[in-house]
């Protein structure tokens, strides 16, 4: 599943090779023929990312969006174009390179009210450095929801998928089922700078890895697949730091993994009697 960096290092690496030169479009499964026939021809000026979407600028307000959703993803290459297998959302190509979109959701004309009405659904992205962390934190502590879910909610943080949430939580002994009312400023800082690092680190290298070395089986030379995550995907193995069996559970629609010794179970604080408010006489 395509997550914030994956989609950002897509617009990077598409920038560097489309920006400034005609681009061919054609919609091989025939779903997005209208947007490929608006577009085809005209000369693509640049690519940028929001959260998990791409809007690519062809100039006069003619902007293309595209939605990955859980299974979009890119495959390019050399011209020429091997012969088209399976079913193909959308191709892009120059004289010289060419890219497959398979997978997506949405693939869809924009303008730029719409490119704007997107950007302010999207709650602030740990990639972007101007990002006011503030703004999410403020939706967060409002929410009796679990913060397993908060981080989940893309109003909330651009960007982040299930391994990122499963990971983040994990480096910061936060169980997923705890109310975000809960969630102090501390925390929510520490977890915010994971989130730059991990995800800073995944848009550079093109795979998520979020242990550090020194956590690893294997601590020098490439990341191995086994040595990538802390608890995702990890299910019943032990925790890189305790040892306890690692453990998943159903949140919302997709499972989130932790480790419950390191991240104990939420208990909320105990109110002293003098604290309640008292029922008038």
């Amino acid at each position: 599943m395509p997550e914030g960096p994956q989609v950002a290092r897509y617009a990077r690496l598409q920038a560097e090779k489309l920006a400034g030169h005609e681009i061919n479009l054609d919609a091989p499964s025939g779903r997005s023929e209208d947007v490929a026939s608006f577009f085809d021809g005209a000369t693509l000026r640049g690519i940028e990312a929001i959260g998990k979407h791409l809007i690519y600028d062809f100039g006069d307000e003619r902007l293309m969006h595209v939605h990955l959703g859980r299974f979009g993803t890119f495959h390019s290459g050399d011209i020429p174009a091997p012969e088209i297998r399976g079913i193909v959302r959308l191709r892009m190509w120059t004289d010289d390179v060419w890219f497959e979109l398979r997978g997506a959701i949405a693939v869809e004309i924009f303008d730029n009210d719409r490119r704007t009405a997107l950007g302010g659904r999207i709650g602030p992205n740990p990639l972007d450095p101007e990002a006011d962390i503030e703004v999410a934190y403020r939706k967060i502590i409002k929410r009796r929801s679990s913060i397993g879910l908060l981080l989940m909610d893309q109003s909330i943080v651009g960007g982040i998928g299930n391994i990122y949430r499963s990971e983040v939580l994990f480096l910061n002994r936060v169980h997923p089922l705890a109310p975000g009312t809960s969630l102090t400023r501390k925390t929510w800082k520490a977890i915010w700078a994971d989130l730059v690092r991990v995800m800073a680190d995944g848009a550079k290298i093109g795979r998520i890895v979020t242990t550090h070395a020194v956590d690893r089986k294997k601590p020098k030379g490439a990341v191995r697949r086994e040595d990538r995550f802390y608890v995702y995907h990890r299910t019943g193995l032990p925790c890189r730091h305790c040892g306890t069996a690692i453990e998943e559970m159903l949140l919302g629609t997709r499972r989130v993994f932790y480790c419950p010794k390191d991240q104990p179970a939420y208990v909320a604080p105990r109110v002293r009697a003098s604290q309640k408010s008292r029922k008038p006489t």
